[in-house]
């Protein structure tokens, strides 16, 4: 089978350090081509095109889509610009890949769903723990635990994720200094608590946590609760479980301490995950009780990068031997959630 071919647009601190890094890793290995890429600073798309052995510069997006030449496209742009950019994108019909979140208001989000489904077009949405060896494991447990019941019911989940060095000392990216400004921002036609400088920070920080709450519930949650400060959500699924999600409990410059803990009525299960620019996978333990003993176990699992599955899932997309880990129908709801913690919470989000 033919190495897709992959066009990107976007060639700035994420596109880089986060995407770039890993399909040109990926492209050492001849899984996939890197044919072009759609970057409005002309210097860094120049110095960026020849860093990383991109062939192409398109002059525009009409360019892009003209070029008969792409399977799939990664558009790594900051989210506020989707509900702009994205939607000619879709027009294509090849998969697109964007980073989280799918957009900033719920309507623009939802916007995108419908045109992928009018478009028949694939689009993954770059939550990259749900490609972590530890979470997949985990969520693998999970299901098991739950239909097979050995353990009991599912009682709890809890994600804590305090701000810390979420780079990992991975190398900077190349950056010159041509200016770049936006015309227009998405922005919500209504923001509960009125506060979108508020809302744009939880959702630019903590919607990875959202998300991964209802990927290892593997069910939907509602929001019950928000503290006036903005350091704790709490909700429940629809089948009971408690969730919660613990912000910036505290800062720390070095290190990351991101954790998660499921919990069971005789099991339990914990992951350590690596900070977003790691070039390591998460660690995972689970422990149960079995004829009333405890049985930990450690599994060893592939030493894969997230970002770097992320991407080999994203060329699986491509050529139809795989599914996103997540879709923008399956996005748009963390865009829900967003909602409604704002709607407890609101402009006292202090911590926020």
């Amino acid at each position: 089978m033919k190495s897709p071919r992959v066009a990107f647009v976007g060639a700035g601190n994420m596109a880089q350090r986060a995407h770039l890094r890993s399909y040109c890793a990926l492209a050492r290995t001849g899984a996939c081509e890197l044919v072009g890429l759609l970057e409005r600073r002309p210097r860094l798309a120049s110095w960026v095109a020849e860093a990383y052995g991109i062939r192409h510069i398109y002059a525009s997006i009409e360019d892009l889509l003209a070029d008969p030449d792409i399977d799939g496209i990664v558009a790594v742009l900051p989210y506020r610009q989707h509900a702009f950019v994205v939607p000619q994108l879709l027009s294509r019909g090849i998969p697109v890949f964007t980073e989280k979140p799918l957009a900033l208001s719920l309507e623009s989000g939802q916007r995108l769903v419908d045109l992928g489904m009018q478009y028949h077009t694939p689009h993954m949405i770059g939550y990259h723990k749900r490609s972590d060896p530890a979470v997949r494991h985990a969520r693998d447990v999970i299901t098991r635990w739950r239909a097979t019941g050995d353990v009991g019911s599912m009682r709890y989940v809890r994600v804590s994720m305090p701000p810390g060095d979420w780079t990992s000392g991975s190398l900077p990216a190349i950056s010159t200094d041509e200016a770049l400004a936006y015309d227009r921002l998405d922005t919500p036609a209504d923001v509960p608590g009125g506060s979108i400088e508020a809302y744009d920070r939880f959702v630019n920080y903590y919607i990875h946590q959202v998300n991964l709450i209802r990927f290892l519930l593997g069910e939907p949650y509602e929001v019950r609760f928000a503290d006036r400060a903005g350091h704790l959500l709490i909700g429940e699924s629809i089948g009971g479980t408690t969730v919660t999600l613990e912000m910036a409990a505290f800062e720390l410059r070095e290190g990351w301490w991101e954790s998660v803990l499921v919990g069971f009525d005789r099991a339990f299960i914990e992951i350590r995950l690596p900070a977003p620019l790691a070039e390591s996978a998460g660690q995972i333990r689970t422990v149960r009780e079995i004829d009333g003993s405890v049985v930990e176990e450690i599994p060893q699992l592939p030493p894969v990068a997230a970002m770097r599955q992320q991407a080999a899932t994203f060329l699986e997309v491509i050529q139809g031997s795989g599914r996103p880990p997540c879709d923008a129908a399956d996005a748009v709801e963390d865009l829900k959630i967003a909602r409604s913690f704002f709607q407890l919470v609101g402009s006292t989000a202090t911590g926020l």
